[in-house]
């Protein structure tokens, strides 16, 4: 089954405290529990007041509003790590039950995809790291050094969160094209459909159970949601702040080989916000697609059929009506296709000020 990947994300999810343990296997006593949640806390908090102190120095020679982009992400990802956390303990019976329901409706489903799409950003971030520590250790500094160290931790915190909504998300779109598949099944007759009792609480147990799944991937990720399109809206105006006064990536060739090394590796962390953020939104407009089909499905049925003196066939009815998936960023707005035009359009809006205030 493809639930089998939560085995590897748990075993990573629990070293750097981003998720609970939730496994029958490890369960520390509850003091152990808040020991681990309350170091990884600390550590974080430290890695965030090191990046703003090594970080006075090298915003010397920056504009306002580089600085101001800079110290707005580092403060969204550590509010991000901060939420998820110290919610660790409150979250376990969700995870648990994210877990179940995911399990309860099977999907044969190869898994080779998503343990590459687990590793893949872990591998990433691995020649990333090498890359900017052999570009500080021999010639940026002790200093440079500490803060891009800073960084990569808090990135890949944020990283691995994303990745594993990703996986989650595609999980449930392939549940709701199972259940879609289901209910276009030929031998699922009108008839078998009107007279059978409990075909109607099937179906509607599974639709129930896929918008419960939904509401408790609102709870856990919802934050991560939010900062993740923070996030990538502010990095992608600080990269094209530098490049519209600087030259930023075009200058770095005239720079020598470490300048393009590091601007490489700032690149590459674009890229992967760009992914991230595509992803999250274009899959969660396919699940709300998915539903939307099926929903259609069902208001075809009731057209050939007519009206149905059914309790059952009610009930039906009304779980349809009402367990539409809805995807939010931490109730602050819904997550779906037309988020990305909307944050592209911030960020023109915001570039074109930044062009105007170049030129004058």
């Amino acid at each position: 089954m493809d639930t089998d990947i939560f085995r590897v994300i748990y075993k990573f999810g629990n070293i750097v405290a981003l998720i609970p343990f939730t496994t029958n296997r490890m369960k520390p006593s509850r003091f152990l529990h808040n020991c681990h949640e309350l170091i990884a806390f600390l550590i974080y908090t430290c890695v965030i007041l090191l990046l703003m102190y090594y970080r006075v120095d090298n915003n010397i020679g920056y504009t306002i509003i580089q600085q101001t982009l800079s110290i707005c992400a580092d403060v969204v990802i550590y509010v991000d790590i901060c939420v998820t956390v110290l919610s660790l303990n409150s979250k376990k019976s969700e995870w648990s039950k994210l877990v179940k329901n995911l399990r309860a409706i099977e999907v044969n489903k190869s898994v080779k995809a998503d343990y590459w799409i687990f590793l893949t950003p872990q591998i990433i971030f691995i020649g990333n790291i090498v890359a900017i520590l052999y570009a500080c250790i021999n010639y940026l500094g002790r200093d440079r050094l500490a803060t891009n160290v800073c960084i990569f931790v808090q990135y890949y915190s944020q990283c691995f969160l994303i990745t594993v909504l990703i996986l989650i998300l595609k999980m449930l779109l392939l549940r709701y094209r199972y259940y879609k598949r289901l209910f276009l099944v030929r031998d699922i007759s009108i008839i078998k459909i009107i007279e059978s009792t409990k075909l109607f609480k099937k179906h509607g147990h599974t639709i129930y159970k896929l918008r419960q799944t939904v509401d408790i991937v609102n709870s856990i990720f919802g934050w991560t949601i939010l900062s993740n399109t923070v996030l990538f809206s502010l990095k992608n105006l600080i990269f094209l702040d530098a490049v519209i006064r600087d030259g930023g990536i075009f200058k770095a060739k005239a720079d020598g080989e470490v300048a393009v090394l590091i601007t490489g590796t700032q690149v590459v962390m674009l890229i992967l916000l760009w992914v991230g953020f595509l992803s999250i939104n274009f899959l969660c407009d396919a699940i709300l697609d998915e539903y939307d089909e099926i929903f259609k499905i069902w208001n075809q049925l009731e057209i050939n059929v007519g009206q149905v003196d059914s309790q059952e066939w009610y009930n039906f009815d009304k779980i349809m009506t009402h367990c539409c998936p809805r995807f939010s960023a931490a109730r602050f707005f819904l997550v779906c296709r037309s988020t990305v035009f909307t944050v592209l359009g911030s960020i023109t809006t915001f570039i074109i000020v930044i062009i105007q205030f170049k030129f004058n």
